[in-house]
């Protein structure tokens, strides 16, 4: 009874579908993962401007979710004010009737308000310009990207949690790698 049992495990692994259901559910868990480090990460390094800057675009966005990230893109965080460029006025006029809420959603996951206020501006070409660009990233020194994240993640003082940021982190690196080497 165990033989088939082992072939039918095997059979599905064989399954690329569920394949890509496994992949998909590995990468939210390391998201969530993430995200829930991303608080204590943003005070280990004092709040620092282009980090918040930086952490507050990708709380927008997962905040908006996709297809709403796909008409917009963060310009600017600066004194609590986060910039978002939209592709008209109609996305402009959506978006502003929903502000408190994304606000909401984004200090929640940066675990700090760092957003207070979010100004919409229409510029269509930037739009598409930063949409050509999004989650284009270029690895020409993996192993040097590894020992730099290790040396920066030191900052972060409980030692389970730097596990978790550096498995975490080495596993989108690779999967960026990969998706970068598939093109």
């Amino acid at each position: 009874m165990l033989v088939p049992a082992v072939a039918n495990e095997q059979q599905e692994d064989a399954n690329p579908r569920r394949r890509e259901r496994i992949r998909s559910m590995e990468r939210r868990r390391a998201m969530e993962a993430l995200w829930q480090l991303l608080p204590h990460i943003l005070h280990e390094v004092d709040y620092q401007e282009d980090v918040c800057q930086q952490a507050a675009f990708a709380a927008w966005n997962h905040a908006v979710g996709e297809s709403i990230a796909n008409q917009c893109a963060p310009l600017r965080l600066h004194n609590k004010r986060l910039i978002i460029l939209t592709v008209n006025r109609v996305w402009k006029q959506q978006l502003q009737a929903m502000s408190s809420q994304i606000i909401f959603k984004i200090n929640r996951l940066l675990g700090a308000p760092l957003v207070a206020h979010i100004e919409y501006r229409v510029d269509p070409q930037q739009v598409m310009a930063q949409r050509q660009h999004r989650g284009v990233v270029h690895f020409e020194r993996l192993e040097e990207l590894m020992e730099d994240l290790e040396s920066d993640a030191q900052v972060i003082d409980d030692p389970e949690c730097r596990r978790a940021f550096l498995r975490a982190a080495s596993k989108c690196l690779a999967r960026r790698l990969s998706e970068a080497d598939d093109r």
